[in-house]
């Protein structure tokens, strides 16, 4: 078990930190609602190490159930990842991708490789362009990729440059994006025409200056789209978590996001467009 070492590493960050905040509440009450969420981080990870302990480190459900995810390095949530409970309400639009006849898949912002992965093995006649700009996650990717026998479909570089790559465009291709505001600048219709051929899966960072109906108003012309409803949780319990009790069941799953990201869903109408996936 690769994290395992880290998070055991996190454990003591967060007790030491525990520590002097418990200290401090004494004398400033207001100071109880960071020893809470420290205390709620730290059972969360504690949980893992229990739960996962004589486990697999494969996803235990969703759509990437039996994903061998045991990155040497991660970020974000990866306890959920591996109950396959991760971005619940994305999955389904995901699965309705399935039949797309997709040859090529471009994953901007690949993280450690749970998405590339995953994508990967869920679409096996496709390749997947998966592109990272931090070495050392590209390395964890690689390392998942083999743990997963995709070596030789999944193919990392550093940064996508419209027009300077040597994806076959030629093939339907699937542009599955998470770039942490980047989306605004790189997908632009204007400098990137071959984005109206594209199917779309795009985590989307709107604040005060980057406006999400300004982002999908650019593709108004060329593709079907759809914003993921995020108002409710739609998941289903992995077994491995049954019977641990309901608190215990939020901390696991809890993804611990500041805010709300929203994810959209954008057809290409040359590739057909497509129904909506939600009601």
């Amino acid at each position: 078990m690769r994290v395992k070492t880290q998070i055991e590493r996190m454990l003591q960050k967060i007790y030491e930190r525990v520590l002097v905040v418990r200290k401090e509440s004494e004398a400033d009450p207001n100071r109880l609602s960071e020893f809470l969420d420290l205390m709620a981080q730290y059972k969360h990870f504690a949980l893992f190490l229990q739960l996962f302990n004589n486990n697999q480190m494969t996803v235990k459900s969703g759509i990437f159930e039996g994903l061998s995810y045991d990155p040497p390095i991660f970020e974000g949530s990866l306890f959920p990842r591996l109950l396959g409970t991760y971005e619940a309400n994305l999955q389904p639009h995901i699965e309705g991708l399935r039949d797309r006849g997709y040859g090529v898949i471009l994953n901007i912002g690949c993280a450690e490789g749970y998405y590339a992965c995953g994508l990967g093995r869920m679409f096996p006649d496709t390749v997947v362009h998966a592109y990272e700009i931090q070495p050392y996650l590209r390395d964890a990717c690689t390392v998942v990729a083999a743990d997963n026998g995709l070596e030789s479909r999944i193919v990392l570089r550093a940064e996508f440059v419209p027009g300077q790559s040597d994806v076959p465009v030629e093939k339907k291709v699937l542009l599955f994006c998470d770039i942490e505001g980047g989306e605004f600048t790189l997908l632009s219709p204007d400098s990137f025409p071959q984005l109206a051929d594209m199917d779309m899966v795009v985590e989307v960072h709107p604040n005060a200056n980057r406006r999400l109906d300004g982002f999908l108003s650019r593709f108004d012309a060329t593709h079907d789209v759809e914003v993921v409803d995020l108002s409710r949780l739609a998941v289903t319990i992995p077994p491995i978590i049954r019977g641990i009790g309901d608190f215990n069941q939020l901390l696991t799953m809890c993804e611990f996001r500041g805010s709300e990201t929203p994810w959209v869903v954008l057809r290409s109408k040359t590739l057909g467009g497509g129904p909506r996936t939600g009601g």
